[in-house]
């Protein structure tokens, strides 16, 4: 029983050292992406990374830095890591959703043989076929968001943490769980104590007591301190997360360039290459459209396109 007693404490005191060791590097991660520019530009990529360290290469690279909607710290890289970001695909979306819905209706005006409707929807296609050319154009610039994320045993500790003070979580609970975690990191502390405490055994007995002495003050007011400090940082906070940087959250209608900015360099291309656009948009319909109405839009529209 002593054995098992021995292996469970040195375990859990490993575990709680090597949790030690990746909150801090961790932490020093954060400050040190925090302390890069605020970047809110739109990244076409992003890339989560689950590791026991953060890594050094792409922290290297980081350029800038923003919060994220869960409160995440988000370094910003030059290069295309990972796949394409949430808030990128959700904006190509909306654009491919406005272009499909726009030729829908332009199908419609051609149906109703009105003209002048023909003319409106064709330039509503041509904004949003325009759109999307430059989001998607947009999507191979070298820009990615990255979020490092810490694997066991802090993901553990972490995971343990956001049940416990959880709004869903009884108080009740939240003793049970936190208890024990204080009884066995000061167990732990004793313990370690107790075998350090074995190897002065043929000490002189005044330098063993003197000894003892000092190692039990240094291991216990290290134990105590820490979990001072450790559960200072557990509890939760609500100035926490965006909140600590307001300026620099990332948000939808504070990325950039965004909805409206591909709508307006549509609008500035189409204006500058009204022709050239206009054939752009007609190659792309003639896949779009049955034969007749293709033939019925080109004589409405009357481009000539080589």
């Amino acid at each position: 029983m002593r054995r098992i007693l021995k292996v469970v404490l040195v375990l859990v005191v490993g575990m709680l050292i090597l949790s030690a060791v990746q909150w801090l590097a961790f932490h020093r991660a954060e400050e040190r992406v925090e302390s890069l520019p605020c970047d809110t530009r739109l990244a076409p990529y992003r890339l989560e990374v689950t590791s026991f360290l953060p890594p050094s290469g792409i922290l290297r690279n980081a350029v800038g830095h923003r919060i994220g909607y869960r409160g995440e710290v988000e370094a910003v890289v030059s290069g295309k890591l990972g796949g394409y970001s949430g808030d990128y695909e959700i904006l190509t979306w909306m654009i491919s959703s406005d272009l499909n819905q726009s030729v829908e209706w332009l199908e419609e005006g051609i149906k109703e043989e009105n003209p002048d409707y023909v003319l409106v929807d064709f330039r509503m296609v041509e904004k949003s076929y325009s759109a999307l050319k430059f989001a998607r154009e947009y999507g191979e610039r070298n820009i990615t968001e990255v979020v490092f994320r810490p694997s066991p045993p802090l993901a553990w500790m972490l995971a343990i943490r956001d049940f416990a003070f959880s709004d869903k979580t009884d108080p009740y609970i939240q003793g049970v769980i936190f208890g024990p975690f204080i009884g066995l990191v000061l167990v732990g502390a004793i313990f370690l104590w107790l075998v350090l405490l074995a190897k002065l055994q043929r000490t002189n007995r005044l330098l063993r007591f003197l000894l003892a002495s000092i190692l039990a003050i240094l291991i216990l007011s290290a134990a105590v301190e820490g979990l001072v400090y450790v559960l200072g940082y557990l509890m939760p906070d609500e100035d926490n997360g965006a909140g600590s940087s307001p300026s620099c959250s990332k948000f939808p209608d504070t990325l950039h360039p965004h909805y409206s900015d591909f709508y307006n360099m549509a609008d500035d291309y189409v204006w500058e290459n009204e022709t050239s656009a206009s054939c752009e948009v007609l190659h792309y319909l003639h896949s779009a459209l049955t034969s007749g109405e293709f033939s019925t839009l080109q004589k409405t529209l009357n481009v000539s396109c080589s």
